[in-house]
C-alpha cells in the first residue's frame, strides 16, 4: 500500500484515488495534502478599461479561488486602467525583489487589450523569469506544459510580426 497526502492508494479497505484526485494531490489542491516549505506568494494583476471598475471584484474572486485551490498565499494586487505596460513593469519588479513568487490574472484577456500586447506581456514576463498563472485557462508557467505553451505563443507572435 502507498500513502500519499493522507489518502491510501490500493489499500485493502480503501478506495483507489481517481486520476484527477491523484493529480490534485500532486498539485497540492486536494484537502489533506501537506505542503512542505514556504507557501507560494501570489500577487494579482488586474486590468480594466476606463470606467469599468465593476470587473475588479470578479478578478479578485478568481484570484482568491485560484490561490486557495493551490494552497498559495494570496497577497496584494497591482491594477492597470487603460493601455500600456507600466503596471506590468511594477508587478515584475515586485516579483524580482522577492515580495511575490507568481503573478495571477483571471483570464487571458487581462494580459493586454490586443493580441500583440498579450504576446508582448508574455515576452516581458518570460525574459524577467516571472511565473504567471492564467487562472481560468489553467496556464501556469511554473510547469513544463504551461511554459512550453507560452514559449510557443511568443514564437508564433514573433513569426507573425516578422511576416508583416
Amino acid at each position: 500500500m502507498t500513502m500519499v497526502a493522507d489518502q491510501r492508494i490500493n489499500g485493502d479497505s480503501e478506495r483507489e484515488l481517481s486520476v484527477a484526485e491523484k493529480l490534485a494531490v500532486i498539485t497540492r489542491a486536494l484537502p489533506g495534502a501537506r505542503v512542505h516549505g514556504p507557501a507560494v506568494r501570489a500577487v494579482l494583476f488586474t486590468r480594466q478599461a476606463s470606467g469599468s471598475a465593476a470587473e475588479v471584484p470578479g478578478q479578485h474572486a478568481a484570484f482568491t479561488a485560484a490561490c486557495a485551490a493551490r494552497g498559495w498565499s494570496a497577497g496584494g494586487s497591482v491594477g492597470q486602467i487603460g493601455g500600456g505596460y507600466r503596471a506590468w513593469l511594477s508587478v515584475i519588479g515586485l516579483v524580482q525583489r522577492g515580495r511575490y513568487d507568481v503573478v495571477v490574472v483571471d483570464t487571458w484577456d487581462r494580459l493586454s487589450a490586443t493580441e500583440a500586447g498579450k504576446i508582448h506581456v508574455l515576452g516581458l514576463l518570460r525574459r524577467a523569469r516571472v511565473r504567471l498563472l492564467i487562472a481560468h485557462e489553467e496556464i501556469d508557467t511554473g510547469d513544463r506544459i504551461g511554459l512550453a505553451l507560452v514559449d510557443s505563443l511568443i514564437s508564433a507572435g514573433a513569426a507573425v510580426a516578422v511576416a508583416r
